[in-house]
């Protein structure tokens, strides 16, 4: 396990490394950290984590949440405590986050996928030892393969917080065919909790819960596949981004606008034979021509565009061809506009 602090405002860190886990399939996972700001046990740091110790049905081995404090700012800390506890058979925690109330009561809650149920259990004595796991929730599965996170699975794990006596916590439950964000509730210390589902249309998952400690306030943000409308934390993100891609369309719109509007304009910069950069639209397939509304074919038929005085010049030089040398070319009758060929001296 390991700790980075600074000292500095994030510019440099130092690392402090505790409680290697080694060998074939034991490993440290999905460590989480917390700060008691307002206890006897002020500014302790608190980390939980959950040691894969290999696959073995003793009561030493699966995944074990514990948890491991400093009291030095991060330089040390102790030798990891089982919170889990000593589970009959396979322990299966994963997923552990850590809280602190306002009393200097730590709690860490987690997923055991051994008996599907998101568990939370109390220290009182500044995470030295802990009490007895009580059930926040009963689970359907470790993760669930909806549609949107169907190769991955979404992971199942509670985020939690405090507010004076009331404990909250967050999870995902369901099924593969269809999930919710739940948050669970207990105003006795953990002992008994009650869930209510959380606002949404779709699939809900890879939620997280903070606890505003300046009005209690709950909020809770989610993955939700549903249409817009979803009463959550994000829901604002969701209203300025819909803001956002409005704005976006009516400045492609009014972009498009000034374009059409430039580009029926018949005055062309000097010497240009084509439309101005982005009145352009022809799209060549074949000898055919899609062309802007004053783009024409050129002279040499080569499928270029052209512009109007470009095309009255070209004209001209047709009929002087015509009429032959010394000869003056009869312009066309007003009104023809085929008369260039009839109306040429013979």
């Amino acid at each position: 396990m390991a700790v980075s602090r600074s000292s500095d405002g994030g510019l440099t860190w130092t690392a402090t490394y505790f409680a290697p886990q080694t060998g074939e399939g034991q490993f440290n996972d999905k460590p989480m950290i917390t700060v008691d700001t307002g206890s006897a046990h002020h500014n302790r740091i608190y980390v939980a984590w959950d040691n894969a110790t290999g696959n073995s049905s003793s009561i030493k081995n699966g995944n074990n949440v514990v948890v491991s404090y400093s009291d030095d700012g991060g330089v040390s800390f102790s030798t990891p405590v089982s919170v889990s506890g000593n589970f009959i058979g396979k322990t299966g925690g994963i997923g552990a986050d850590p809280y602190v109330t306002s009393d200097g009561t730590l709690h860490v809650a987690w997923q055991d996928y051994a008996h599907l149920v998101i568990a939370d259990a109390s220290s009182t004595d500044g995470g030295n030892t802990f009490s007895a796991p009580h059930a926040i929730a009963l689970i359907g599965a470790f993760q669930f393969n909806v549609a949107a996170q169907s190769t991955r699975g979404a992971l199942v794990y509670p985020a939690c917080g405090s507010y004076r006596s009331s404990l909250y916590c967050s999870y995902t439950n369901g099924s593969d065919a269809a999930t919710s964000v739940y948050v669970a509730k207990s105003t006795d210390g953990g002992a008994t909790w009650s869930s209510k589902a959380v606002p949404g249309t779709g699939d809900q998952f890879n939620q997280w819960l903070a606890v505003d400690q300046s009005d209690g306030s709950v909020n809770v943000a989610y993955y939700d596949t549903g249409t817009h409308g979803a009463t959550s934390t994000s829901d604002r993100e969701r209203i300025d981004g819909r803001n956002v891609l409005r704005a976006e369309r009516e400045s492609r719109q009014s972009v498009r606008g000034l374009r059409r509007s430039r580009c029926s304009r018949r005055d062309r910069a000097p010497g240009l034979d084509r439309p101005a950069p982005g009145c352009d639209r022809s799209r060549t397939a074949g000898r055919g021509l899609h062309r802007h509304p004053h783009a024409v074919r050129d002279p040499a038929g080569r499928g270029a565009t052209a512009s109007r005085p470009a095309r009255r010049r070209a004209s001209t030089a047709r009929r002087t061809r015509r009429a032959g040398p010394g000869r003056t070319p009869i312009r066309p009758r007003a009104g023809s506009s085929r008369g260039s060929r009839s109306s040429l001296a013979r």
